[in-house]
């Protein structure tokens, strides 16, 4: 809570007194990394945090309107400003991803969480109408997540690619690693296939 009412300009607050439970993230040291979630308006919705700890990584979500540690309802999309000056998007995994394609100029976007998000608490309504190009990280995660977002998306009247990830690449592989090796970006994207949605009988009006 020191952390961010340093971020936010505020007093800080008490010291926690003797016997209560500090806060979650105190035994996790500084945060490795933070990235601010913007309306399109460019106000502050959320942020998240990473930390990298002996175990391994985790991050921890802020809801800057509740003032909480705890992800917003709605869980906003990253990148609100860029996406709604543009016709086409690209959905990666996490916003590690998303910066290293921001820094090539591209417009990209992830979800609050990754492949791990809950699709129905997201919302996608910022990306109805928009060209999406879905890239999954090259793992079993990434494809399950694939899976489960596309048919939300044409839901919601988005024009839908799929990346698909050359198979010689390694487990894991993401958008990130593609920018770090000077992967043929554009043209990855370039041959995303676009997906068409499966139209039934109850979904037409006469």
């Amino acid at each position: 809570l020191d952390d961010a009412g340093d971020w936010l300009v505020v007093p800080r607050i008490a010291p926690t007194p003797v016997g209560r439970t500090a806060v979650a993230h105190d035994d996790l040291g500084p945060h490795t990394g933070k990235w601010d979630y913007l309306g399109a308006d460019g106000q502050l919705l959320a942020c998240v945090c990473r930390y990298d700890t002996p175990t391994g990584k985790q991050h921890r979500p802020w809801d800057a309107r509740a003032h909480a540690m705890r992800m917003p309802e709605p869980r906003p999309l990253y990148n609100l400003p860029a996406i709604a000056a543009s016709d086409a998007v690209v959905l990666v995994e996490g916003e590690k991803c998303a910066d290293a394609l921001m820094q090539l100029g591209i417009v990209a976007t992830t979800a609050m969480g990754g492949a791990a998000t809950a699709i129905d608490k997201t919302d996608w309504t910022p990306l109805v109408g928009k060209t999406v190009a879905v890239w999954p990280d090259h793992d079993d995660a990434g494809a399950r997540y694939t899976d489960a977002v596309i048919p939300k998306l044409i839901h919601i009247g988005a024009k839908v690619r799929r990346v698909s990830v050359p198979q010689d690449k390694p487990t894991k592989w993401d958008a990130a690693d593609a920018v770090t090796e000077g992967f043929d970006v554009e043209g990855l994207l370039r041959s995303a296939r676009p997906v068409a949605a499966d139209v039934q009988p109850m979904d037409i009006t006469l």
